[in-house]
């Protein structure tokens, strides 16, 4: 079992969360943020340290208010992301550059720059499926990429 501490919430930058559930950048199976409603109604109001078991996408350790949270999971490269997104979330916006440069080195979609006439026109065809048909040849071209030099973890995001 692989450890982590998510983040130290005693810094004056922390904020307490609100009622409303965050949802993990990580898609991950099992994750917990459905069930985050019922499940903060079962943890107490003061928890010194918060032990997220199998932490998977991180969902449960990012809703709970603690004054520490530590995650662990057997998969060490899910640990190894979780670290990297929070030492990279520090300077959020040097991170999202580095996304945006990544989007665009592979060409892969990205919504929030306006519509795309290819991904439109697959849209047409593959009306639930149009972003897979979009992205695989460079998703795999990234994916072949991390397979070859496993140090560059912000790749897994993807």
């Amino acid at each position: 079992m692989i450890q982590t501490t998510l983040f130290d919430t005693n810094t004056p930058t922390f904020s307490k969360l609100s009622k409303r559930s965050v949802r993990s950048p990580l898609f991950y199976v099992g994750d917990k943020y459905k069930l985050m409603p019922q499940l903060r109604e079962l943890f107490p109001n003061n928890i010194n340290t918060y032990y997220d078991v199998f932490c998977g996408g991180g969902s449960a350790s990012i809703n709970v208010n603690a004054k520490k949270i530590v995650m662990n999971d057997i998969d060490k490269k899910i640990i190894e992301l979780h670290n990297h997104l929070q030492q990279a979330s520090q300077n959020i916006n040097k991170f999202i550059a580095k996304m945006h440069s990544l989007i665009e080195y592979y060409g892969l979609s990205l919504s929030e720059r306006g519509k795309n006439k290819d991904i439109e026109e697959l849209k047409k065809i593959y009306v639930k499926t149009y972003f897979s048909k979009y992205n695989k040849a460079a998703y795999l071209r990234l994916r072949d990429e991390y397979n070859q030099n496993q140090s560059k973890i912000y790749y897994i995001y993807y």
